[in-house]
């Protein structure tokens, strides 16, 4: 099991050797919706610390809103802690490449999880917001509704579908340079970058539909972003192993 993981982390850490700790915390991620929006490098820095470097793709940034169910949210040698171990998430990101290590960054997380988004937020320093999150599911759509405690202006609501079969992403394909990220990057309470590396499978991605009846959190948060039509995509289900943040140096 020890060398699998060791394997699995050489594929997708680029060659960089596995850290001496330990992963700490496995979380199942479900029914997960992207939605991408291009965004002018220039505007994009404007909601990114400069010692970030932003990532792009032929020259364009990229914004995703992506709202998702966690769930079996584990301590390692340790079974999942009611209370803790299951919430609705959503996240807004974009992508950044720091020391050759291609990675991303959240603006916002919205989460129903009180004590779940307090340890995130101290131990791994995310930008985590209390909100009330919903979601439903037919046997065709599910229904995902997010609202910031308090605050009317920070709303999103959409449904959405997957509309063709499983596939991975194709070697240096949009998909590829959006999804395969294995690192997630902040900053700690001096100013200094931070890393959390993460370990999963390839995305097993699908082709989406959906419509998107609020979306006021990309006005509100002052993201102007190139065009109204996102890139949708969907996956179904995928395990996450997280280690301990660590400093970067030399950045």
């Amino acid at each position: 099991m020890k060398e699998d993981l060791k394997a699995k982390w050489m594929v997708h850490h680029s060659g960089c050797p596995i850290p001496n700790l330990p992963w700490v915390m496995k979380q199942t991620w479900s029914d997960l919706l992207f939605a991408h929006y291009p965004v002018k490098l220039e505007l994009l820095q404007k909601h990114v610390p400069t010692v970030l470097p932003l990532d792009s793709y032929n020259g364009t940034g990229w914004i995703g809103i992506v709202p998702f169910f966690v769930n079996n949210q584990r301590v390692r040698l340790f079974p999942p802690i009611y209370g803790t171990n299951r919430f609705l998430q959503l996240n807004l990101r974009t992508y950044v490449t720091i020391n050759g290590k291609r990675g991303i960054y959240f603006i916002r997380i919205d989460m129903n999880n009180l004590l779940a988004g307090v340890l995130a937020k101290t131990f791994y320093y995310m930008p985590i917001q209390a909100a009330t999150i919903k979601m439903k599911q037919d046997e065709q759509h599910i229904d995902f509704s997010s609202k910031r405690h308090n605050v009317d202006e920070f709303e999103f609501h959409c449904r959405y579908s997957p509309i063709t079969q499983p596939f991975y992403a194709a070697k240096e394909s949009f998909e590829q340079w959006l999804f395969e990220r294995y690192s997630l990057f902040s900053l700690n309470r001096r100013g200094e970058v931070v890393r959390c590396d993460i370990l999963h499978d390839y995305w097993p991605l699908q082709h989406a539909e959906g419509e998107i009846y609020n979306n006021s959190i990309l006005f509100n948060e002052g993201i102007q972003v190139a065009s109204n039509e996102p890139v949708l995509h969907y996956a179904n289900k995928m395990e996450a192993l997280l280690w301990p943040i660590m400093r970067v140096e030399n950045q």
